[in-house]
């Protein structure tokens, strides 16, 4: 779903979730901050290569016949 064809619910859920991971006494609110740091650039590493993956599979050469 994309952010801009949410609805008031969604939002709301969405914070309600944040806000309950926050109450976590060994979520992420708990974490050392280099640990955060470790683990943002893990997901930001893996969401590189699935969009390169995402790209790759939607490649056109370059005479536009795929």
């Amino acid at each position: 779903m994309d952010v801009t064809e949410s609805a008031e619910a969604d939002v709301d859920a969405s914070a309600a979730a944040a806000r309950q991971a926050f109450k976590d006494r060994q979520g992420w609110s708990r974490w050392e901050p280099a640990s955060r740091a470790e683990a943002t650039h893990r997901l930001a590493t893996q969401l590189a290569r699935c969009r390169g993956h995402h790209e790759e599979d939607h490649a056109h050469d370059p005479d536009g016949v795929s």
